[in-house]
Order: structure tokens, then C-alpha cells, then sequence
């Protein structure tokens, strides 16, 4: 469902804006390097940089929901010694090309990054589902847990993820099958999704 963006048009430039970078986005190859893992492009690019010079560009990957969102991922490419931009992470589907917003001026000190997400919609269940994704990671974050690469809840931390990753893939569900939040929500209780799980939200929201 997530892919990247066929093109640059105003939805990827209110992005951009919204992260106020001032490099423009470009298309640039994924050529994974054998010794790199999913999801760790920082030791990736220091493992590429140690064996073949070059240097670390930090920046954010673009991702779309076609017609319900698009995102930027933190996300560093390792920069060749002539210049050129390569993605040397591996993916988990195969792609041949992201693309990539160069940001000269942030700094990444080892804590998590959120990522920061558009909704191109207009439908109100998308901004729910938004505010469900930061919820979720303010609580895998809080404090000390940003700089770990494993989750350490307590039981009620667990519980409130749970139920958060539930209401999230839920509200995704319903929005790419065109429905809102005055339509019957898909948990089967038979009230609008306003009425029922949006408030349900509103109460975890509180927590958090």
C-alpha cells in the first residue's frame, strides 16, 4: 500500500514545506550493500563511508498512501566522493529508487525520529489516523526508550499500544475504502465511527 511517489507535484513540495528543508527532493538509486540490514540505514551508511570514503547525507524519505497521505521517513544515503547520492539500505519490498529530500541542517544523535505526515485527503479519519501514529510513537519513545532499538513497555504501556495499533490499522481500513467518520465504523457496533472508536481515541489520546 505504501509506495513512492511517481512524481514531485504539491503534495510532495507541502511536505517539504511542512519540514522546512531547503534542498529540492530528487529521485535516487537503492543499491543495497550486502552487509547492510532493514531499517538501519545510519550504521549502513557509516559501514560504506568507512570502506569507500565518501560521507553521511541525512535527509527524509517520501513515501505516499496514494490519495490518503504522504510522509517523510528520516533517513540517511550515503553520499559518493564525486557527489552522487545513493540509497544503500535494503527495503522491504523491492524498489529501484526512493525518493529523497537532502536536509543539510538536521543532526541525528542516535533518538528515534517521527515521521512527519500530510494528509492529502481531506477526510477526517486520516487526521485520526496521524494523530494514532504519533500517540504510538511518543510511547515508544518517552524518555530514554528513543535511543533503544528494543521496546520496553510496562503491561498498561503494552495494553494502550495494543489498543492504539488496533484503532490505527482499523481507520486505515475504513479510509481507503472511502469511508468517513459519519460512516458505520467496521468494529461492528453499529454506531458511526464518530460515536464509537473516534472516541474511543479521544480517551487513549489523553493518556499519552
Amino acid at each position: 500500500m505504501q509506495r513512492v511517489p511517481e512524481k514531485i507535484d504539491h503534495r510532495v513540495t507541502s511536505l517539504v514545506e511542512q519540514i522546512g528543508a531547503s534542498e529540492e527532493p530528487l529521485y535516487i538509486d537503492v543499491t543495497p550493500e550486502p552487509y547492510a540490514k532493514l531499517k538501519e540505514c545510519f550504521s549502513a551508511v557509516n559501514q560504506k563511508v568507512g570502506r569507500d570514503g565518501g560521507s553521511r547525507q541525512l535527509g527524509w524519505q517520501i513515501w505516499q498512501i496514494p490519495g490518503i497521505m504522504i510522509e517523510a521517513e528520516f533517513h540517511a544515503v550515503w553520499k559518493s566522493p564525486k557527489g552522487r547520492l545513493v540509497d544503500v539500505t535494503p527495503k522491504s519490498k523491492p524498489i529501484n529508487r526512493i525518493l529523497f529530500i537532502p536536509d543539510c541542517n538536521s543532526k541525528y544523535d542516535g533518538a528515534q525520529r517521527n515521521n512527519i505526515r500530510l494528509n492529502v485527503s481531506g477526510n477526517r479519519l486520516v487526521d485520526d489516523f496521524i494523530r494514532t501514529s504519533d500517540a504510538m510513537h511518543r510511547l515508544l519513545n518517552k524518555g530514554q526508550r528513543a535511543y533503544k532499538r528494543e521496546i520496553d513497555l510496562s503491561d498498561d504501556e503494552a495494553f494502550t499500544y495494543r489498543l492504539l495499533l488496533n484503532i490505527k490499522d482499523m481507520i486505515l481500513k475504513m479510509a481507503v475504502t472511502g469511508k468517513n467518520v459519519n460512516t458505520l465504523c467496521i468494529c461492528g457496533s453499529g454506531k458511526e465511527y464518530r460515536f464509537c472508536h473516534a472516541r474511543i481515541l479521544i480517551e487513549l489520546l489523553k493518556e499519552i
